[in-house]
């Protein structure tokens, strides 16, 4: 297992550590935008550009985390097309292995992105008091909901192949949409923290585990069903 999941990191290892060092840019372009102010005038920020702020890091956070931790489901197709899953179904390795890895490296790319997300977010916090919460928060719903809308996509690309790719980037489109309908939805009333609390820190990760668990049970009962 170990041994499955260290290959699709390694697989990627060039694409990850560039999309990192990208990001890293992005990140630092928009702190200097934000953080050169205070740290050069010694002028505090208001709570619209700590805002602003935050919301901008954010941008490389969804860019990050939404559309490149898909790198590890990407090679689906190359092992599919060189054997390399039959050789795994093959192999004395348990059922389910395969798509057990993928699905838990897939978890730790987008695990490394939160990181650095986070991180990123941390600095905006120390230099122009951005608020904390939205800091963990923010990214914390992206990864969570990447989790719950890319793991399906480990069995179904197996069997369906690319177009599953396609409907993936669909399915983040229409994400990005209802997210942020539900956002502007939830400012505008009067529970609006609380609302966005209830789905953030309880409704998206219940989606993810159950988003996760399902692709799990089906990715092994077709590996099983294919040997």
């Amino acid at each position: 297992m170990k041994g499955l999941i260290y290959k699709d990191i390694a697989a990627i290892r060039s694409q990850l550590i560039g999309t990192l060092i990208i990001l890293f840019f992005m990140y630092f372009m928009f702190f200097v935008a934000g953080g050169g102010e205070v740290i050069f005038t010694g002028n505090s920020l208001d709570e619209a550009e700590k805002f602003t702020v935050t919301m901008a890091t954010n941008i490389c956070t969804f860019v990050g985390v939404v559309c490149f931790s898909p790198l590890s489901i990407n090679n689906i197709l190359e092992d599919k097309q060189s054997g390399w899953i039959k050789y795994c179904r093959c192999s004395p390795l348990k059922r389910g292995s395969y798509s057990k890895a993928k699905i838990i490296s897939t978890i730790v790319i987008i695990s490394i992105y939160l990181i650095e997300a986070i991180i990123a977010n941390l600095l905006s916090v120390i230099v122009c008091g951005c608020s904390i919460e939205l800091a963990f928060a923010v990214p914390l719903v992206f990864a969570t909901f990447t989790a719950m809308l890319i793991l399906p996509t480990v069995p179904l690309i197996q069997r369906f192949g690319r177009i599953i790719e396609f409907i993936y980037l669909v399915l983040i489109l229409v994400f990005a949409i209802v997210l942020g309908l539900i956002t502007n939805g939830a400012m505008e009333s009067d529970g609006s923290g609380t609302t966005l609390r209830i789905i953030s820190y309880g409704v998206v990760p219940v989606l993810a585990v159950v988003s996760g668990a399902v692709s799990l049970s089906i990715s092994k009962k077709m590996e099983e069903n294919d040997m």
